[in-house]
């Protein structure tokens, strides 16, 4: 996706499916998730998931990614709100984003997994009897 955004000189990428919001502007392109999850994960994780109007404090409202009204506050004249934020996309202000560690997993998800020998993928939840094919 990274090479074809560049390729096409892409200012927006409005994507979804990661069931979390997310707000950020990485090397000159702003990339929104403005997820509409399962009911049940707004009630046990709704700061993951908001993102700009698209939170309970603004009943739920679409999020806005482009508006050619640049009398609005946060209006920068490129047409794009001010940056909306979301939980995710805002720790990266306050810790070294390395998206070429691809072989672990995250601190806050590692301690519930073993790593098996070999394979990256081969992880397996402890005390899982889900996972006992591995």
């Amino acid at each position: 996706v990274e090479r074809r955004l560049r390729l096409l000189g892409s200012s927006l990428h409005v994507f979804g499916h990661t069931h979390f919001g997310w707000d950020m502007e990485l090397d000159g392109v702003r990339y929104v998730q403005a997820s509409l999850a399962y009911p049940k994960e707004w009630q046990f994780r709704a700061g993951s998931l908001s993102v700009g109007t698209m939170s309970e404090e603004h009943d739920f409202q679409p999020v806005c990614v482009w508006d050619e009204d640049d009398t609005k506050e946060g209006a920068d004249g490129s047409g794009f709100p001010a940056v909306l934020g979301g939980y995710w996309s805002d720790r990266y202000y306050h810790v070294d984003r390395n998206p070429d560690i691809t072989d672990a997993l995250p601190p806050w998800n590692a301690n519930r997994f073993k790593k098996l020998s070999g394979r990256v993928e081969q992880y397996v939840r402890h005390n899982s009897t889900r996972f006992s094919k591995f």
